[in-house]
């Protein structure tokens, strides 16, 4: 059963009401502000990021983010007339990229 420890506010929650309630099994069924943490994902980067892909061609390619795809189990980051990678492709810093990269030729020797 789903409690105010459940509730994405729960922190800063706890610091302003009092115990009697946000520790209560049944408040935030009256609570209008209560989300579900678990409905909740936390995305690496936001649009207008850069982020650093290893393309087929084993380079490393720059782009910013101009925005999101969501379809059933995978999210994608979009970049206009550079198409769509996987979120999990995708890496925020170049050196990460690289690291990859080098992973990837030593695995396949």
């Amino acid at each position: 059963m789903a409690s105010c420890k459940d509730c994405i506010h729960y922190e800063a929650c706890k610091s302003q009401v009092p115990r009697t309630f946000w520790d209560s099994e049944t408040f935030y069924h009256d609570c209008k502000y209560f989300k579900d943490r678990t409905r909740f994902v936390e995305l690496p980067c936001k649009v207008g990021d850069t982020v650093f892909v290893v393309n087929g061609f084993k380079e490393i390619e720059e782009f910013e983010v101009d925005y999101y795809v969501v379809k059933k189990n995978v999210i994608s980051v979009g970049m206009v007339d550079d198409g769509e990678y996987e979120i999990e492709t995708v890496f925020l810093t170049r050196e990460e990229a690289e690291r990859a990269l080098n992973n990837s030729e030593k695995s396949n020797s």
